[in-house]
């Protein structure tokens, strides 16, 4: 018998139908429906279904899934299952149906295998509580288990609308158990999120960047990072932010990339209030770890900055002369006042895993068992707060002279602190006063030829465009930024000295597509500056920087860089960058890539670093090639040639099946000798790989099969 109203379909080989209470039983069925609002089929296969109402439905001894294969690869098994049918109000006021399920005593299945138990499942049957699990080993960390749950799927309750909870379960095997939460929100005129991962008797070996391995002695350890910004009114958003970390080595063990490029560790609460063309900001932010895991601080600064608390306005391109000759002058402005303090690492390079002397002064720049907070001391960094007052005033005209762009600007800045800083520096540093003046000339010459074509290339006429540019300041002040502490770059560490540089911007631009369908392309770009510096001007950095909206900012010396790009076809890009010192007569870095799409199923990319003052020659690449609509499989490898050897590699296959994902991963690192086989399984309400969640732990445990790290 086949039963049906147009959204639900019920088969069975007998059923008994109740006509005046339109009640019916169906023995060895099989019931279907389906979710418009995600286009998502559900089918239940039970010893009998009863049919209780119009929209309502029990089934004893069911199987749920989201495919009509008679045996699906993931389901739900549950001894009573009820179906109900509801209408979901939509944010345009239309109306969706979606269903959902209550199911008592449910087991998990993979391929006809129970996977897990719940007691209770109530909601929508495409939140199947298991987001994923997966099964990882490892030469150092051994075997784990990780898991993610969606909280209210375990507790059988419907979710709160914009809010999501995943509960992340681990085994360890080597380390121990471990939880942790991934939370989001949003509303209307908010949205936050919430971070925490915990080892709860860590007995493991942290493995680090460096190479280095750290015996742990059953500790406690973890992180949280918890974030939520606000609109208030019409103009304000608040910021905040709270972060915590157990220890120096707990992010690069299990969260390497937020060691590396993540935002900083550090608690704060931000105010922001933004006009037509200004800004009013307030902030109150600290550090309650006595360290820093960043690595990028710790090899900048060593420290972090507290704002206890710091307001700051900024005013940008107001015209004075908007009634005369508008356009002509403009005036911006930022003032900053605050109580400001550095927050100081209280660990040496060794306990960072740089534990030679080499390594520690390569890294850091001090000896492995010197704290860095004992450094900073003995160079006459102080952690006392310190009241600062900064005020910046630029003044820029813009006077046009024919084809010439000419942009005189002037620059004036007074600083003030409470007190002087006698044990950085014997100069008078407690008030600067401090200027700058420039001119910026600019043209722009154009040619077009439209005889030029070439089938090979794709080339159908070409527009030549060429910029070029001089630009001449000059900058002093009566403090040297080397006689201050530098709490921010943008305030304390300014350029002075005599500097001109000289830019050159081109870009070739074409059409591609064909009759009835040309578009234009910028075919090649190459833009090339010299900057030169006069003798007085502190070199900050080996490797030179020109800041064109502030200057004074730049990195100076002198050097040239170009920086090219190619489209070569719309499969084909190439883009490169290098550096040239001119006064050591070398590069000091240089970068190369391309990317490639071979088809619609196969792209691959190639990439080049050089970096002079760390001797580091790179070279990686990697492919992704989508075999089938089911099959997909990645591959990376970093080639270090001044050390003549692989430095990582890393493969993945992902299979897609109708309800889940199934996958493997294997990564190689020859920097600290580890190597890890990873197995993912991930059930979906619909059959995806592209909806594979990478990002949920993406950064745990570098080099631990984890996919998307």
């Amino acid at each position: 018998v086949i039963a049906s109203d147009g959204k639900y379909t019920l088969r069975g080989p007998r059923v008994f139908y109740d006509v005046r209470n339109d009640k019916a039983l169906i023995l060895d069925a099989v019931f279907s429906t389906f979710d418009t609002s995600r286009g998502f089929p559900l089918y239940v296969r039970a010893r009998s279904v009863r049919q209780i109402s119009e929209d309502e439905f029990i089934a004893d001894h069911a199987r749920i899934s989201n495919t009509a294969f008679a045996r699906p690869n993931l389901t739900i098994g549950a001894r009573t299952v009820t179906i109900q049918r509801e209408t979901v109000r939509q944010p345009d006021g239309s109306e969706l149906p979606r269903t959902i399920a209550d199911a008592r005593n449910i087991t998990l299945n993979a391929f006809g295998l129970p996977i897990g138990y719940l007691p209770r499942f109530h909601g929508d049957p495409e939140n199947i509580a298991l987001r994923d699990i997966r099964f990882v080993t490892s030469t150092e960390n051994g075997a784990e288990v990780r898991t993610r749950w969606d909280l209210f799927s375990l507790l059988g309750i419907s979710a709160p609308e914009g809010l999501s909870v995943n509960l992340l379960a681990d085994a360890l095997f080597e380390r121990g158990a471990a939880l942790g939460t991934q939370t989001t929100w949003a509303g209307e005129q908010f949205r936050g999120s919430l971070f925490s991962y915990w080892v709860l008797n860590d007995v493991g070996t942290d493995v680090l960047t460096s190479g280095a391995k750290i015996k742990r002695e059953g500790e406690y350890r973890g992180l949280v990072r918890a974030e939520h910004i606000a609109k208030v009114g019409r103009d304000w958003t608040v910021f905040a932010e709270l972060a915590h970390v157990t220890d120096e080595n707990v992010v690069d063990a299990f969260f390497e990339d937020l060691a590396e490029t993540g935002r900083e560790f550090k608690s704060r609460v931000l105010a922001r209030r933004l006009d037509t063309n200004s800004s009013l900001t307030l902030e109150a932010s600290g550090q309650f770890d006595e360290f820093t895991p960043n690595e990028y601080l710790l090899q900048a600064d060593g420290y972090s900055v507290q704002r206890l608390p710091e307001a700051t306005y900024t005013r940008l391109s107001d015209d004075l002369l908007a009634d005369v000759a508008p356009g002509i002058l403009t005036y911006s402005s930022q003032t900053r006042i605050g109580n400001l303090s550095l927050k100081f690492t209280d660990r040496t390079p060794a306990e960072y895993g740089l534990r030679s002397n080499a390594k520690a002064q390569t890294g850091l720049g001090i000896n492995a068992n010197t704290t860095i907070a004992d450094s900073l001391r003995s160079r006459g960094f102080r952690e006392e707060n310190i009241f600062r007052l900064d005020s910046r005033h630029e003044l820029t005209a813009d006077l046009g002279a024919g084809p010439f762009d000419i942009t005189p600007w002037v620059v004036g800045r007074a600083t003030v602190y409470d007190s002087d800083f006698d044990a950085f520096s014997s100069a008078d540093n407690s008030e600067r006063l401090w200027g700058a003046a420039g001119i910026t000339l600019a043209t722009t010459i154009q040619r077009v030829n439209n005889e030029i074509y070439s089938r090979p290339l794709d080339i159908n006429r070409v527009r030549h465009i060429i910029r070029p540019s001089f630009t001449a300041f000059y900058a002093d002040g009566t403090v040297d930024q080397q006689d201050l502490p530098t709490y921010d770059e943008s305030v304390e560490s300014l350029a002075n000295g005599t500097v001109l540089r000289f830019g050159l911007d081109q870009t070739w631009q074409t059409q591609r597509g064909g009759p009835g369908r040309w578009y234009s392309v910028d075919w090649i770009t190459l833009d090339a500056e010299a900057v030169f510096a006069s003798d007085d001007t502190l070199r900050e950095s080996p490797i030179g920087r020109y800041d064109e909206s502030r200057p004074e900012l730049s990195h100076l010396g002198n050097f040239g860089d170009i920086t090219g790009t190619i489209q070569v076809t719309d499969a084909l890009a190439i883009v490169g960058t290098s550096i040239y010192d001119f006064d050591r007569h070398q590069q000091v870095a240089s970068s190369a890539g391309l990317v490639l799409e071979h088809s619609p199923t196969l792209n691959s990319s190639l990439r080049y670093r050089y970096l002079n003052d760390q001797d580091s020659t790179l070279i990686s690449g990697s492919s992704r090639y989508t075999l089938t609509d089911k099959y997909s499989v990645s591959s990376n490898i970093t080639y270090d040639t001044d050390l003549g050897d692989i430095q990582s590699i890393r493969g993945e296959l992902v299979r897609d099946f109708q309800a889940a994902v199934f996958g493997v991963n294997f990564n190689y690192n020859n920097i600290n000798g580890q190597t890890s086989f990873g197995v993912l399984f991930q059930p979906l309400g619909r059959g995806s790989a592209s909806k594979i969640d990478t990002s949920s732990r993406s950064a745990i445990n570098r080099g631990t099969g984890r996919f998307g790290s």
